[in-house]
């Protein structure tokens, strides 16, 4: 579409531009939570979050999402690929993942994905993303040198006076070169599954650590396994439970031990064994 800006609009583009390009801003969670807020109400969403790799974990900020859309996210990371990218427990959401890194770094919505239709009938839609007033989504998405870099953007339906889809997206899109430079300079290591097999102590020592932080029994084997890099469902086998029972352990060492991605487990653990 033939975009004219308003005066406004292209002052607050050009700031976050600048920001993008700040070697700063994105390692910083308070200066990110400022540039995606101003975003946010740039194309008049409702609602917004970001979530990308940093330091050796996976950083999620939310702008009035309110806890639910964290808490599926991080307890459905099962690990990450060979790109470092997530993956993730609930096939339906990592289907559509998968569809959106093949087009690459981008401005997406459900419109370019051709997913409309099933993205309304998946259960991280109907019971986590709609309730949050998430109706609609467009996101901004980068590579890393690791993983990769997302901001989603959610309007709370078709009647909603922000979502303008169209307009929108043309807005994102003028940011996108900043965005796409900006995140490709950011050093984001994440501990993948080769690396936490090569560094692992004992399973025994970290069942002793995850006690010692004051996990029960159960949650200490589940913490252990967590980070041995197993997924939801290995963890299910091993232990001799249902994946949702496995998923439940996995919530609580995670909240247990304060903690926002099951990458972090490890390190919490070893931290405590030395």
């Amino acid at each position: 579409m033939e975009l004219t800006l308003k005066e406004h609009e292209a002052l607050e583009i050009e700031r976050a531009q600048s920001a993008l390009l700040d070697g700063t801003t994105l390692n910083d969670e308070s200066r990110t939570r400022a540039l995606l807020v101003q975003m946010r109400k740039l194309v008049r969403a409702v609602r917004s979050f970001a979530a990308f790799p940093l330091e050796g974990g996976y950083r999620f900020i939310s702008d009035g999402c309110g806890p639910q859309i964290e808490s599926y996210l991080m307890s459905n990371i099962e690990g990450f690929d060979a790109d470092g990218n997530v993956l993730l427990a609930d096939k339906e959401l990592e289907e559509i993942n998968r569809r959106r890194r093949n087009m690459g770094a981008g401005v997406h919505h459900e419109g370019r994905l051709q997913m409309r239709e099933k993205i309304v009938e998946t259960t991280y839609f109907r019971d986590v993303f709609e309730p949050a007033g998430m109706h609609h989504v467009i996101g901004i998405t980068a590579p890393m040198p690791v993983g990769e870099a997302v901001f989603a953007f959610g309007f709370r339906g078709d009647d909603d006076p922000g979502f303008r889809g169209e307009r929108s997206e043309a807005l994102l899109r003028l940011m996108l070169p900043a965005f796409v430079a900006g995140f490709g300079k950011l050093a984001a290591p994440v501990v993948t599954k080769p690396d936490v097999a090569s560094a692992l102590p004992p399973k025994a020592t970290l069942i002793e650590s995850g006690r010692a932080l004051g996990l029960s029994p159960r949650q200490a084997e589940t913490a252990a396994l967590i980070a041995e890099g197993l997924t939801a469902r290995q963890i299910a086998n091993a232990m001799g439970v249902t994946v949702d029972t496995a998923r439940r352990h996995s919530e609580a060492v995670l909240s247990r031990l304060g903690v926002r991605s099951r990458a972090a487990v490890l390190p919490r653990l070893m931290d405590q064994s030395t």
